[in-house]
């Protein structure tokens, strides 16, 4: 029970940051494309993330498959933002 409170006092302090963060990483005038763009891909994160899962959870009586997913869409999340970096660093040259 303690983890589930956690867990969601620490989603809601991540959504303020992050909607705080976006406009000061983009130019003024794309704040709004910004700001939308990141809602757009959280609303569809947690409308097909669950389903997702509880499909895969369903389909297989397991959580294995879940939690390799969950690992493989870190992994990939980490590269596209390493590959991004190192993009900007390119064009900042």
């Amino acid at each position: 029970l303690f983890a589930v409170i956690l867990t969601f006092m620490s989603y809601s302090a991540i959504q303020v940051s992050l909607n705080t963060f976006i406009p000061k990483t983009l130019n003024p005038a794309k704040v709004g494309v910004g700001l939308g763009l990141y809602n757009l891909i959280n609303f569809f994160g947690m409308a097909f993330g669950p389903a997702v899962a509880s499909k895969i959870m369903e389909s297989t009586n397991s959580y294995r498959l879940n939690f390799i997913l969950i690992v493989i869409l870190i992994a990939a999340h980490f590269f596209l933002l390493m590959g991004m970096s190192s993009f900007q660093k390119k064009m900042e040259q």
